[in-house]
């Protein structure tokens, strides 16, 4: 066997534990989604990517590694996850959208060994920190984007409800589809100049939000702010 393919154990709710032969090389996407028994699982390091929601809402699944063969790790491909650190391994030069993203539990993200990657004080960013790519949920207070950053990922702050205000500064000129979805605990939000671009749905489902300040030439999808929020062009 060295394929497992797409959902292939989806929804086996009574799959505890899972180690997978040294012959595997390729799973498919949402191979094991919806397992939420599953509690660990081994991946040979004949696997080379992790594809796009493989363990989607297992909410048990605490301890996984990923190998050193694995260079590319898939959209969504841990979301609703329970462990509290992952591990990406130097190997990985490529990471999809919102790989950990509802990751409630998630605290640590050791990158220690890759160096294509940074993580400071619960956010992920690419190396150069010019990109936000994801913030943990458990992350809370008020938060001030490194003046580095100029785009913030789609989805990159999805979920994260404990934060209390962002400051974004004059370096981002993007901010992604769905980047601060969610965000329930922000009150009024302050778009920089610098940006030219903001996603669909970009503050969607901050239902506390009450007041966005943003540049009075710059246009943004009628989706992007909630309904009631006041906008104050500057």
């Amino acid at each position: 066997m060295s394929t497992i393919g797409d959902y292939a154990f989806f929804w086996c709710d009574n799959l505890r534990s899972v180690a997978l032969p040294i012959s595997v090389t390729s799973i498919g996407s949402s191979a094991f989604s919806w397992c939420e028994g599953l509690t660990s699982i081994i991946i040979p390091n004949s696997v080379t990517s992790i594809a796009d929601n493989l363990f989607h809402n297992c909410k048990r699944l605490v301890s996984v590694v990923i190998p050193d063969s694995v260079t590319k790790i898939g959209d969504e491909a841990f979301s609703s996850c329970g462990f509290s650190s992952i591990k990406i391994p130097r190997s990985v030069v490529s990471l999809g959208v919102k790989p950990f993203v509802d990751c409630d539990n998630l605290e640590v993200i050791d990158v220690l060994q890759n160096p294509n990657f940074v993580f400071v004080k619960g956010v992920l960013f690419d190396k150069e920190m010019t990109q936000i790519i994801l913030c943990t949920s458990s992350k809370s207070g008020d938060y001030t984007i490194p003046s580095t950053v100029t785009t913030i990922h789609e989805g990159a702050f999805h979920g994260c409800v404990r934060l209390t205000s962002i400051i974004i500064p004059n370096s981002v000129t993007s901010i992604g589809k769905c980047a601060f979805d969610s965000c329930s605990g922000l009150t009024s939000i302050v778009i920089p100049e610098s940006v030219t671009d903001i996603g669909d749905y970009a503050f969607d489902y901050c239902y506390n939000l009450k007041t966005v300040s943003i540049p009075k030439n710059l246009e943004y999808p009628s989706s992007a702010f909630p309904d009631g929020a006041t906008i104050n062009r500057y």
